[in-house]
């Protein structure tokens, strides 16, 4: 009885140490997971954030143009983040569709920017069927989508597509943000760029008209927005031959976007 007793109590430490070592663990992986949550909610706050203000815009070039995505740094970080988190941090149970969408528009576009436009071609169209399938075309990034694809296929000179999608994208915008938003704006450059591409001179006009006053009211003069339109415009007096007001519209994009 006694070489039992004393058995147990040599065995007292053992137990403990391995219980506090349970303990530690357990300890430390409500840490980590702890850690995780909160790191992801914040991903999920920056990006939403970001997503109702980041949209691209197109801008003309001498003969031509392409998609400006005006995105600082710090902005492209949280893209970059919020892709990881939904990819390789969280639990995929609980990612949600919009979010898993939303990847899918990020590898889009980021062929888009590396220019390898048929892939990203491949991959817009996968985004798009995406928020189809999952009911999400009220998502504010399904309207990014399309006028993504606009953008893409102008830059690919398939004016046809360019149109159906870019009109497709404000027509959406529209209808499920409104006329008084950021998108909304965006698309208005963006179809004002086209038409002018198009030789659609009187449309091109109209667009700007509008497109100016709300991008000022809405971002501010001396954002970068509000400078890439006054350059399209620039660009569009210049096709058109009212020199006068494209060195004026020139003058004042650059002291907007050097300010």
């Amino acid at each position: 009885m006694k070489n039992k007793f004393g058995l147990v109590l040599l065995l007292i430490p053992f137990l403990t140490q391995a219980q506090f070592g349970d303990m530690l663990k357990k300890g430390l992986k409500k840490a980590i997971d702890k850690g995780k949550s909160e790191a992801t909610k914040s991903s999920d706050a920056a990006r939403d954030k970001l997503d109702s203000t980041d949209f691209n815009y197109a801008i003309s070039v001498i003969d031509n143009s392409g998609m400006l995505s005006i995105r600082d740094a710090g902005e492209g970080m949280t893209k970059k983040m919020d892709f990881l988190m939904n990819t390789q941090v969280k639990d995929q149970s609980k990612v949600t569709p919009a979010q898993k969408c939303r990847n899918d528009l990020d590898i889009a576009e980021e062929l888009y920017d590396r220019k390898r436009l048929k892939l990203a071609e491949g991959a817009f169209l996968n985004a798009k069927s995406s928020y189809e399938t999952s009911n999400l075309t009220s998502n504010i990034n399904y309207s990014k989508v399309l006028a993504d694809m606009g953008l893409l296929y102008a830059t690919m000179g398939r004016y046809d597509l360019a149109t159906q999608y870019t009109q497709k994208a404000l027509e959406t915008r529209e209808s499920t943000l409104g006329k008084k938003s950021r998108a909304y704006a965006a698309s208005l450059n963006n179809n004002a760029v086209l038409s002018k591409d198009l030789g659609k001179y009187n449309e091109a006009e109209k667009y700007f008209q509008e497109a100016i006053p709300l991008v000022k009211e809405l971002i501010g003069e001396q954002s970068q927005e509000y400078a890439t339109v006054l350059n399209n415009q620039a660009m569009f007096f210049s096709k058109i031959g009212r020199s006068e007001q494209a060195i004026e519209k020139s003058k004042a994009a650059d002291r907007k976007s050097v300010v």
